[in-house]
């Protein structure tokens, strides 16, 4: 039995620990109330209701245990006693509704232009095509006979008196 020292410290700390509660509570809704705000009432079940809680549901049965306790028995059974892996049953089978295995879906593909580079790009030996660029453009002839198209978000080139295209000098100084 506590000592009646302890049994009042005890005492005294649930009294301050409620006070604590209580003032919290009290600072914490007061805009609430302020605002109009209210705590709406709690609806318990009815006495009724809680018959219902121990009925099986509308929707089927649940399992039930038919009898027996495991009074007497230890609570924690080794894994080789348990009736796993035993033989008995039978081979998984497919329930009502059942869809099948998942399989991740792979689309086809069909390779375009793009997807098997023909030539490449050499500064030595790749040409300016100036008719084919463009403003934003520019367009050089490799050696192997293939082009390779450079796009800017910009303008890169010039229109000359020609018609074709020129590359933009930013280099140049005035005077």
């Amino acid at each position: 039995m506590p000592s009646p020292r302890r049994a009042h410290r005890r005492l005294a700390r649930r009294v301050a620990l409620l006070v604590l509660t209580a003032l919290a509570l009290m600072l914490t809704t007061q805009q609430a109330v302020a605002d109009g705000r209210e705590l709406h009432a709690v609806d318990l079940p009815s006495l009724s209701s809680i018959g219902g809680w121990f009925k099986d549901p509308h929707w089927g049965k649940l399992p039930h245990q038919d009898g027996g306790t495991a009074a007497g028995h230890r609570h924690h059974v080794s894994a080789a006693r348990t009736a796993a892996h035993r033989g008995a049953g039978h081979a998984r089978g497919k329930g009502r509704g059942e869809l099948s295995t998942y399989k991740a879906h792979k689309p086809q593909l069909a390779h375009g232009p793009s997807g098997h580079p023909r030539g490449h790009f050499n500064a030595a030996t790749s040409k300016r095509n100036a008719k084919s660029s463009s403003r934003t453009v520019t367009v050089f002839d490799n050696a192997d006979g293939s082009q390779t198209r450079r796009i800017s978000p910009q303008a890169v080139n010039y229109r000359t008196k020609k018609g074709t295209w020129s590359p933009i000098d930013i280099d140049v100084r005035a005077g």
